[in-house]
């Protein structure tokens, strides 16, 4: 129940905070206590799932094309870099957010393709023999 918990309240911030507070205001001791570690190390578990899925749908046969949208900002004077994969499965077409990471460079095209190329690399190693659209919004 706590790793449920801590999935559903990691977009809010504080997610230790809010799980003891929770616990207290419910009563509910099988929720058990939590610290922002154990949080971050729930969050690494949920991020290694996402990543596996997004390798083993890019890296299926059916998957023969896909494009990415790569974007570049600053947010509260912290650089990052924010890619999107869009790709044809079994008659949907799917838009997925895969990363969104530091980013310590300039934001130039040269950039931001050698970070989306060493992505692709460990979750589609063959991605240079696929059709590949890149667009920067």
């Amino acid at each position: 129940m706590q790793f449920h918990l801590v999935v559903d309240y990691v977009g809010a911030g504080q997610v230790a905070n809010v799980i003891n507070a929770t616990k207290k205001r419910t009563n509910l001791s099988e929720i058990g206590s939590l610290s922002d570690t154990e949080v971050a190390n729930y969050a690494r578990v949920v991020c290694a799932i996402n990543l596996q899925a997004i390798s083993t749908i890019l890296n299926n046969d059916m998957v023969w094309a896909f494009s990415l949208a790569n974007d570049a900002s600053t947010h509260f004077g912290k650089s990052y870099f924010d890619n999107r994969i869009r790709f044809h499965l079994n008659g949907v077409l799917y838009n997925v957010h895969a990363i969104a990471i530091p980013m310590f460079d300039r934001h130039t095209g040269e950039n931001m393709f050698n970070l989306v190329s060493t992505f692709l690399d460990v979750v589609c190693s063959d991605w240079r023999a696929k059709p590949v659209l890149m667009v920067r919004l």
